[in-house]
């Protein structure tokens, strides 16, 4: 949680009853905060379903309108957690990171049984340390959800779909991610405190995930899905 400001902590002793001081401590952290997290949860959540319905009833393509869901989706998780650090004031490794793997692996399995997908969790688990950001995750839920194809035994459509996915990466989220990196550059020097820490944060990320992380990623997919990339 953010230093409570001395102001604050003046206001919660001088309240006439400890539960009062509680509240105005909640109010003002503690629900933002589970808000946001909630926000994360179910923007994950709705990333990997809608993945999968699309690449089912496709067959392992994404139309244009359909790649255009699935990053508005990409977005909110993206502005989930920068509102989970700024009023947390906590870095991403602490209070995203372990969103990542739990809900994550729960979107997962509530669409596929684990019995039959195991070797796909822990590819999702292995590969979750080298995600730094909404950017990361969805190559990370993409590649588990077309393991998980591969494993139940529908191998055409996990070959189609990663395909699809190395696509994406290549020709929309790598360019996006230049982008993005070259304006929160642009708008360091406008920024101050929580705000700057956090647009320093996602340029470092954004630059380790383009050259190491993601690649890593699409690397250990291959073990599972072995296509060229």
């Amino acid at each position: 949680m953010a230093k409570v400001p001395d102001w604050l902590v003046k206001l919660a002793l001088g309240s006439a009853a400890v539960g009062g001081a509680i509240y105005i401590l909640y109010k003002l952290f503690a629900e933002p905060a589970d808000y946001w997290r909630r926000q994360y949860e179910y923007w994950a959540r709705e990333y990997v379903r809608e993945l999968k319905e699309f690449l089912e009833s496709s067959g392992g393509t994404l139309t244009q309108a359909q790649r255009e869901v699935l990053e508005e989706k990409r977005r909110r998780l993206g502005e989930s957690e920068k509102k989970i650090m700024e009023v947390t004031g906590q870095p991403w490794d602490k209070v995203v990171a372990p969103l990542v793997t739990s809900v994550g692996i729960a979107a997962i399995l509530a669409l596929f049984p684990y019995e039959k997908v195991a070797r796909a969790i822990k590819y999702f688990k292995d590969s979750s340390g080298h995600v730094k950001s909404s950017h990361g995750t969805v190559v990370l839920l993409s590649n588990t959800v077309n393991a998980c194809f591969y494993e139940v035994g529908n191998v055409s459509l996990a070959t189609a779909s990663q395909i699809t996915v190395n696509n994406y990466v290549s020709n929309s989220l790598y360019p996006s991610m230049s982008a993005e990196a070259s304006y929160l550059q642009a708008q360091l020097p406008y920024l101050t405190g929580v705000q700057h820490a956090i647009a320093s944060y996602l340029i470092s990320a954004i630059q380790y995930q383009m050259s190491v992380g993601i690649p890593a990623m699409m690397a250990a997919i291959r073990q599972i899905i072995p296509i060229a990339i």
